[in-house]
């Protein structure tokens, strides 16, 4: 990953996005019973950063949340 590249979303703003769809309160919290912590997530979103398609986009926004998911022992559509 290039620094300064136009098509990644630089990893704290992909966290925070992250964190203000699945965090507890939140729109879709419900999917961690709405006890998803930030170190959970930071950890995931870091994980998905690293992937060479990473652009901070849904799709990316959706297989942290399916990391987070297989984590805790669930099927997932990206994770299996």
């Amino acid at each position: 990953m290039k620094l300064n590249d136009p098509y990644k979303m630089p990893l704290n703003h992909f966290q925070d996005y992250v964190w203000s769809v699945y965090g507890p309160g939140e729109v879709y919290g419900n999917f961690f019973q709405n006890e998803l912590t930030r170190q959970e997530m930071d950890a995931a979103c870091f994980l998905i950063s690293k992937t060479k398609d990473y652009e901070g986009d849904t799709i990316d926004r959706e297989k942290a949340r399916d990391l987070l998911l297989a984590s805790r022992g669930e099927k997932t559509e990206y994770f299996g």
